[in-house]
């Protein structure tokens, strides 16, 4: 039976070259595409494909959200996320939201083709380029957090914002890390100051050993 695939990536050639290279697969269906998050969300829900190829980063939302929407549409969908960033802490947030994959685009056509199989079968793959062993830690940290304890205030991408914070990043390169704008990151910023009453970095960086936060 064909793996029914569904291909999101807002860049028309990219969407050609994968549909082209993949279409050689005798496996592999492509049942539906899409350049952006809201078209994708419709195409998914109504072609309920077996694996969904998703871009990180997509105009106007960040990766984990998007990924978070495609399971909540086609909760028996696999989702393997297509990437530019081969960051461990970017591949944990893709995985902690809910992909079974993470492939960097300048891999080989083959290897993602071996990606999509094995997420098809149930299993999960992640690209060679980082560490499985230090993914799985900054996963098993993620998963540790619990609604009621310190950050209970936090949104989930205020955590996400907070995380990065504590670990020294400035607005640019969390804005790059969360594919939004630097804009959107200083607004979040100020309401994780807002809420945890702290009025520096310095305060936030106290305040997370205070409580012994596991950070991912």
């Amino acid at each position: 039976m064909a793996i029914r695939i569904v291909l999101v990536d807002d860049h028309d050639v990219v969407r050609e070259g994968l549909r082209a290279a993949l279409a050689q697969q005798e496996e592999f269906a492509f049942v539906g595409e899409a350049r952006d998050a809201r078209s994708a969300y419709a195409v998914i829900a109504r072609a309920l494909p077996d694996v969904v190829l998703l871009d990180l980063c997509l105009p106007g939302v960040g990766g984990p959200t998007a990924v978070r929407e495609v399971t909540l549409r086609a909760p028996t969908a696999r989702v393997v996320v297509l990437s530019m960033l081969d960051g461990e802490e970017i591949v944990a947030r893709a995985l902690y939201a809910g992909a079974h994959g993470y492939v960097i685009k300048a891999q080989p056509i083959a290897e993602l083709a071996g990606a999509i199989r094995e997420v098809a079968a149930g299993g999960q793959y992640v690209t060679p380029h980082v560490s499985s062993n230090v993914v799985g830690g900054m996963l098993r940290g993620m998963r540790r957090r619990t609604d009621d304890g310190p950050l209970g205030a936090l949104s989930e991408r205020e955590r996400e914002v907070f995380d990065l914070l504590v670990r020294g990043f400035g607005n640019g390169a969390i804005a790059g890390q969360l594919c939004i704008s630097a804009k959107t990151v200083a607004t979040h910023r100020s309401r994780v100051f807002h809420k945890l009453r702290v009025h520096s970095i310095a305060d936030l960086v106290r305040f997370a050993a205070r409580e012994a936060l596991p950070l991912g």
